[in-house]
C-alpha cells in the first residue's frame, strides 16, 4: 500500500475534529447502527477507521463490546480520552485497516464517514484499498453478522462536478477520486495543509465491491441517522451489508 497522506492530517487534525459538522449527530447515528446492527448487549463490536471514538464510545455506553481500529495515533489519543471521560472501556488497536487481522470473531462491524474506506493515499488504487478493508472486515466477522459502510456519494460529487475540476486534477473520473488539499489549525493557530483523495461511490458499485468481499448487500440509505433512501444530493450513502 502507498503512504497514505490521511494518516498525517489525522494525527495534526485530532484536537479539533470533533468540531466538524458532521460528527454532531452522533447519538442519532449511533441510534440508527444499533437497530441495524441488531444485537444485544455484550455483543461485539469493530468500528473500523473509529477516529475519535464518536460511535466506538457511544456504543460501549450502551453495553456492546467494542474495538476501535485507526491508523492515527493522534485520532486514538482523543478517543482514549472520551472513554476515560465517559467511565467505558474499550479495546483500541492501532494499525491499518487494509492489513487488519483477528483471532476473535465479531458480531457486528461498523465504517462511518471519514474512517477507512474511501480514503485513500494520493495516486493510490482506490479499488485496491477498499476491497482489501473489505476483505480484512468479513474475515474477523461471524457468519451472518451485520457490516455497516459509510460512504461519499458520488452522485452529488457529479452533479456538482465541473469541467474546470477535471482540468485541474481535482476529480479524476475514471478511478471516481476527488483530490484536495486538507487544511488544519494547530494548537498555536498556525494553518497547515496537505493533500488527499478521497474515493465516491455509487450504490451500484458499492453493493459489488461488498459481493467481491464475502457480502451481501441488503439495503441502503442516504442518511445515517434514518431509514430514509439515497436522494441525489446525499452527502454520503449507507450500505447495510451482511456476511455471507
Amino acid at each position: 500500500m502507498s503512504p497514505n497522506s490521511w494518516q498525517t492530517y489525522f494525527d495534526s487534525h485530532a484536537h479539533e475534529y470533533m468540531s466538524q459538522w458532521f460528527t454532531q449527530s452522533w447519538r442519532e447515528e449511533v441510534d440508527f447502527l444499533e437497530q441495524q446492527l441488531g444485537l444485544k448487549p455484550g455483543k461485539r463490536i469493530l468500528d473500523v477507521g473509529c477516529g475519535a471514538g464518536r460511535h466506538t464510545v457511544e456504543l460501549a455506553r450502551r453495553g456492546y463490546q467494542v474495538t476501535g481500529l485507526d491508523f492515527s495515533t493522534g485520532m486514538l489519543a482523543e478517543a482514549k480520552r472520551r472513554a476515560q471521560e465517559a467511565g467505558v472501556e474499550v479495546e483500541w488497536i492501532h494499525g491499518d485497516a487494509t492489513q487488519f487481522t483477528s483471532e476473535e470473531k465479531y458480531d457486528g462491524a461498523i465504517c462511518m464517514l471519514e474512517a477507512a474506506i474511501g480514503l485513500i493515499a494520493v495516486n493510490g488504487d482506490p479499488h485496491e484499498h477498499d476491497l482489501a478493508v473489505m476483505r480484512a472486515v468479513c474475515a474477523v466477522l461471524n457468519s451472518g453478522a451485520t457490516f455497516i459502510v459509510e460512504v461519499p456519494n458520488a452522485i452529488r460529487m457529479l452533479r456538482n462536478l465541473s469541467e474546470e475540476a477535471i482540468a485541474n486534477n481535482e476529480f479524476d473520473l475514471e478511478r471516481m477520486v476527488n483530490t484536495s488539499r486538507a487544511t488544519w489549525d494547530t494548537p498555536e493557530g498556525v494553518e497547515k495543509g496537505i493533500m488527499t483523495s478521497a474515493r465516491n461511490y455509487v450504490p451500484t458499485e458499492l453493493k459489488l465491491m461488498l459481493q467481491l468481499s464475502g457480502f451481501s448487500v441488503n439495503a441502503f440509505s442516504g442518511k445515517s441517522a434514518s431509514h430514509a433512501p439515497i436522494e441525489l444530493d446525499d452527502y454520503t450513502i449507507i450500505a447495510i451489508a451482511r456476511k455471507e
